[in-house]
C-alpha cells in the first residue's frame, strides 16, 4: 500500500456515547467525513488524494483518502461541513483497534476534531532522526501490517 500521501490525522469526537464510529466498511464507497459548523477553513487543509489517519478514543480506527477538492455543506446543525473520503484501511478488530501511541511511535496528545498535519513539533522531535515523514509512513505500514 502506498502511504506517501499520508500527511494528516483527525480525532473523531463522539456525540452519542458510541464507543467507535465504524463509518462505512465498504472500501469502494465514499462517505462524508464531518467537521463542526464553522470549521470550513480547517476542512480545506487536506488536498484531494491526501490520506488521513482517524483516531477515536486514543485508538487508530481508519485511514481515509480525500476524494474531493473542497469541503461541502449539508443541513446537519452541528456538523455541517464535510469532505468526501474513501476508506483505505479499517481496524480489523473493533474490540481492540491499534493504540495511537503504538502507531505514532510516541505519546500522542492531539485533541479536538480538526484535521492536523502529522508533522507537529512533537512528531518532528521523534521522527526527524528516524526518517521523517517517510519513516513514519513506513512504520504505519509495519504496525498496521499493510506491507
Amino acid at each position: 500500500m502506498d502511504l506517501s500521501k499520508l500527511k494528516w490525522t483527525k480525532n473523531i469526537n463522539h456525540q452519542h456515547g458510541e464507543k467507535y464510529c465504524a463509518f462505512d466498511a465498504d472500501l469502494k464507497k465514499n462517505f462524508p467525513l464531518q467537521w463542526k459548523k464553522g470549521q470550513r477553513k480547517n476542512a480545506e487543509n487536506p488536498d484531494k488524494d491526501d490520506l488521513i489517519i482517524l483516531r477515536q478514543r486514543c485508538k487508530v480506527t481508519h485511514i481515509v483518502k480525500v476524494w474531493d477538492d473542497n469541503p461541502k455543506e449539508d443541513t446537519n446543525p452541528e456538523f455541517s461541513i464535510y469532505r468526501e473520503v474513501q476508506l483505505v484501511w479499517i481496524a480489523e478488530h473493533w474490540d481492540i483497534p491499534p493504540d495511537q501511541d503504538t502507531v505514532f511511535g510516541y505519546h500522542v496528545n492531539l485533541q479536538g476534531g480538526n484535521v492536523m498535519k502529522l508533522e507537529t513539533p512533537t512528531f518532528k522531535a521523534h521522527w526527524d532522526s528516524r526518517g521523517g515523514l517517510a519513516g513514519f509512513q513506513n512504520n504505519v505500514l509495519k504496525v498496521l501490517k499493510l506491507e
